[in-house]
């Protein structure tokens, strides 16, 4: 993610703060969430390791991706739909589709 959306919308704005936000400059959303523990290496319900090192996990849209992190998250290329993401009892889930049909969540308290 670009640095002026991650320190400036995310960071100045939303006082880095678990939630939805919108870049004013592409219309992009993206939302991030804290994990339980912090910083770690977490797995998902998809099998996939999930590395944190900022205590966070968000999704957001490809125009925000800066191509020289695409190595330290997961890129879905299939997207349609609306997407979700939710926290609860230190589980982050992410869902998305047109009916929320496809489904990771990842334990971030073990």
């Amino acid at each position: 993610m670009a640095d002026d959306v991650y320190h400036g919308i995310w960071g100045e704005q939303g006082k880095y703060a678990d939630g939805a936000y919108v870049d004013p400059t592409t219309n992009a959303e993206f939302a991030m969430v804290g994990t339980a523990w912090g910083d770690g290496c977490f797995y998902g319900t998809d099998r996939q390791s999930y590395p944190v090192d900022a205590g966070i996990i968000g999704v957001c849209d490809a125009k925000l991706v800066k191509k020289s992190n695409v190595c330290l998250g997961r890129i879905i290329q299939d997207y349609s739909g609306k997407v979700r993401l939710s926290y609860e009892n230190g589980t982050i889930t992410i869902a998305w589709g047109d009916e929320f049909e496809h489904q990771i969540s990842i334990k971030t308290d073990a």
